[in-house]
């Protein structure tokens, strides 16, 4: 369970991270030469879908983790977790997919 620390912490890498979006963004608007601006823009929408996947991978595995943990069937990890059945067990295979073999 997170310590309330912990979620003051999170809440500032958050803002953190908002703030420097946003200051990308001001600097594409401003940027004089529109062909700099337009490839600059490019890269952050770029960047930004690699965060968001990324985040999502993450996502999936902490679902996977509170299945375990908790010893959940993916109906019941659903329901813990506001899901459809089917997306529970979307998120759980995703996780499982990505985990390093533990054979190796």
């Amino acid at each position: 369970m997170m310590e309330p620390s912990d979620v003051v912490g999170l809440d500032a890498a958050l803002f953190a991270l908002r703030r420097a979006y946003q200051e990308v963004v001001r600097q594409i608007r401003t940027e004089p030469d529109l062909r700099t601006a337009y490839e600059s823009a490019t890269r952050l929408a770029e960047q930004i879908r690699g965060l968001a996947d990324e985040a999502a991978l993450v996502r999936a595995e902490t679902a996977l983790r509170i299945q375990t943990a908790e010893g959940l069937s993916v109906s019941a990890l659903a329901e813990q977790l506001g899901l459809s059945k089917a997306r529970a067990g979307q998120l759980a295979r995703a996780a499982r997919r990505v985990q390093p073999s533990e054979s190796a």
